[in-house]
């Protein structure tokens, strides 16, 4: 996306596809109706002070919208900004893990079902992809398992262990139990100044006889 220090009147009026917005420090005005019938956008960052603002910048975003800051810059207020929620942020990688079954897993809540393997069989594999949504470089990507059934589970190492801002990779995890019934673990996934730590995953699968 590109920046000028003013943004076009209407410049991304209507993108139903925008989610996250972020707004680097040289902008120092935005105009009217900007972002306005982004229907998707449910974030905008700002990285340097308050920008003079049109009107009706953020109207009709999604329900949960909400504009955040860093806490050394000017010019903003909460919990409101302009009459939009609005929050103090950092510079920080964040982690996000989807599956092509779930899109959006949960920190600590998600489990992830390899349903019935022959033990001692051949493997069931699952393809995790692991996302920095954070405002800073992403260093340092580790994934590891551990748990009750952990060697019963083999990560595939993530293809990278850096990823800049909205940067991605995948990486498999392989279940192939070593006895029967229900085997259960704990996959997490980490990385260095990550906010909110660890994204951990729950992991289960169930052997049976050949």
């Amino acid at each position: 996306m590109q920046w000028r220090r003013r943004t076009k009147f209407s410049a991304f009026a209507g993108c139903k596809s925008l989610e996250k917005v972020i707004i680097p420090a040289k902008v120092r005005e935005i105009g009217s109706l900007a972002f306005s019938g982004t229907s998707s956008l449910t974030q905008a960052v700002f990285l340097g002070d308050a920008p003079s603002m049109g009107t009706s910048i953020f109207d009709n975003t999604a329900p949960e919208f909400t504009t955040s800051f860093l806490e050394d810059k000017f010019g903003f207020t909460t919990p409101t900004w302009f009459g939009y929620p609005s929050e103090v942020t950092q510079l920080a990688p964040e982690i996000q893990v989807e599956q092509l079954t779930f899109p959006l897993l949960e920190d600590g809540k998600s489990k992830t079902r390899f349903g019935a393997v022959a033990a001692n069989g051949a493997k069931k594999e699952k393809i995790f992809t692991v996302k920095n949504i954070g405002l800073a470089r992403l260093t340092g990507l580790k994934v590891r398992i551990d748990g009750e059934n952990a060697k019963d589970f083999k990560i595939i190492d993530p293809r990278k262990s850096s990823l800049s801002i909205d940067g991605s990779t995948t990486f498999k995890v392989a279940f192939k139990p070593t006895e029967t019934g229900r085997r259960h673990a704990d996959l997490h996934i980490t990385g260095e100044d990550v906010i909110g730590g660890p994204f951990d995953v729950k992991l289960s699968g169930v052997g049976v006889k050949p």
